[in-house]
């Protein structure tokens, strides 16, 4: 399971390809392999796709950081877009 971040985002947090990241906010923390790439805007961190757990490097998967609540117009999903901010993990 990987967590794509801006290069420029991650020389500031210390971070380099491969390193074990941890994205939180306060629903929880998941764990990632960081993949620095300049695909993604700075300020911004992409995680795709859903992972059987079996091959993520932790014991949750990205929908741990999700809200439960529905949209106000027609009451669809708000899985897509939610604020986290990253650390460095434990190996």
């Amino acid at each position: 399971m990987f967590l794509q971040m801006n290069p420029m985002d991650a020389e500031v947090k210390g971070m380099k390809e491969g390193d074990l990241v941890i994205a939180f906010n306060q629903l929880g923390e998941v764990s990632f392999t960081l993949h620095v790439t300049p695909k993604v805007p700075s300020g911004v961190v992409v995680a795709e796709g859903v992972w059987w757990l079996q091959h993520s490097p932790g014991t949750r998967s990205v929908n741990a950081l999700t809200s439960q609540r529905l949209t106000d117009q027609g009451e669809g999903s708000t899985f897509y877009d939610n604020t986290v901010d990253v650390r460095m993990g434990r190996e």
